[in-house]
């Protein structure tokens, strides 16, 4: 399969890194990148064709095929202007291209989906959205450290570990259907806390502090939480830091599915804060550091059950998450960009890392 990608962004490198080291299929990967250093980078890096260009111009993407004729089954856009993303798209399609895949930050582009019918794209991705409903997923089951969307979201993969005051410790799969009747889940994956792990059958037995991966329907997700955690959680206080365009997302997600959650939104720039003020009018919104201990005392941190940091800073995120958690947040959430980052929870005291 002939692929180009636009954008050489942490985005666009792991896609082409994934796919080009796919042992199924054999790819010719081509990847555009307009900036100098990043294209260098990229080309080092990753065994790729890239292109320096500017990938909404119709003369770059004509070196990586996209022409009458060229041959390319797939276009991915996926800089960080969405512009350029629709207009690499647009082009594409103009050339014979059948498939195009867009990232679009600008949630009016994703509000319905006239914008893509009207220049042809069938599949425009949101990663604001996107992000907005894994939290979703971990704030509603607060065990949870791991989740993912199967079944456009009428079903999950949760990761989860067995509390020392859950029903399930000392039980063996094979007795638990007979035990919890109206349970509809399937154990994929158990890691025991000595680091054994593997996949389960009937007679492997749960012990406390294990980590099971399982799939279930959302409806089942609340009686899954009771069963892991061993007891009953709502979510009643949330702290949201960031109130760019995925904090709001966020905001906007946890009112919509939580109801009257006690929500408070923190964000260090004024002129946010006035926008997010008339936007959630309801909503108590802090002009300060989310870091700020003598704030976070105030507001009672301790009672919090969620504390979610979207900034646009992954080290922000991650340091103001693990001082939350200091303080006795029930549950915090760090959202990161760069996949380094993805394995710190074993690291730093934090709950969740959201890539």
């Amino acid at each position: 399969m002939k692929i180009v990608i636009v954008g050489a962004g942490e985005i666009g490198r792991t896609v082409a890194k994934k796919l080009s080291l796919d042992p199924n299929n054999q790819h010719d990967i081509y990847l555009i990148e307009n900036n100098e250093a990043q294209a260098k980078s990229a080309d080092e890096e990753l065994d790729v064709q890239v292109i320096t260009g500017n990938g909404a111009r119709p003369q770059v993407l004509a070196q990586a095929g996209v022409i009458s004729g060229g041959g390319v089954d797939l276009l991915i856009a996926c800089t960080n202007r969405d512009e350029v993303n629709m207009l690499s798209c647009w082009i594409a399609l103009n050339a014979g291209v059948k498939h195009v895949i867009s990232r679009t930050r600008s949630l009016e582009f994703t509000d319905s989906p006239y914008w893509g019918n009207k220049l042809g794209i069938k599949l425009m991705i949101s990663p604001e959205r996107s992000i907005a409903r894994e939290v979703l997923s971990l704030l509603a089951v607060s065990s949870a450290t791991y989740t993912a969307e199967l079944l456009d979201g009428r079903a999950a993969l949760y990761a989860l570990k067995i509390s020392e005051s859950s029903p399930l410790v000392n039980l063996a799969l094979k007795d638990v259907r007979s035990k919890f009747p109206d349970l509809t889940a399937v154990f994929v994956h158990v890691q025991h806390e000595d680091g054994n792990s593997g996949v389960p059958n009937g007679f492997t037995v749960l012990r406390a502090n294990d980590v099971c991966h399982i799939v279930t329907y959302r409806e089942s997700a609340p009686k899954i939480q009771e069963l892991f955690d061993g007891k009953k959680r709502l979510l009643k206080k949330l702290f949201i830091v960031g109130g760019g365009k995925l904090g709001t997302q966020i905001a906007k997600a946890v009112k919509k599915d939580f109801g009257n959650v006690n929500l408070r939104i923190i964000e260090k720039d004024i002129e946010k804060c006035e926008k997010l003020s008339q936007e959630f009018g309801e909503v108590l919104i802090l002009n300060c550091d989310g870091a700020d201990k003598k704030v976070l005392s105030e507001e009672g941190i301790e009672s919090a059950d969620g504390y979610v940091c979207a900034t646009d800073s992954d080290e922000v995120n991650l340091i103001c998450s693990a001082i939350a958690k200091s303080m006795g947040a029930k549950k915090t959430i760090a959202i990161v960009k760069r996949k380094d980052y993805q394995e710190l929870n074993n690291i730093i005291p934090i709950d969740a890392i959201v890539d």
